[in-house]
């Protein structure tokens, strides 16, 4: 049978201690500035050079 605990890591460190680190709001801050960059450089992409 398969084990499903084999994402976990290795050194014991459970992945709640890592809560927290980060605020959320900057989280989301984040995501959405990459997100509309890479957007940005696909669509400048594509209308310089087309499909």
């Amino acid at each position: 049978m398969t084990d499903l605990r084999l994402w976990r890591p290795t050194h014991g460190v459970p992945a709640e201690d890592m809560r927290g680190v980060v605020p959320e709001e900057a989280n989301y801050a984040i995501g959405w500035t990459l997100s509309t960059l890479l957007t940005l450089a696909v669509v400048c992409i594509v209308w310089t050079f087309g499909f």
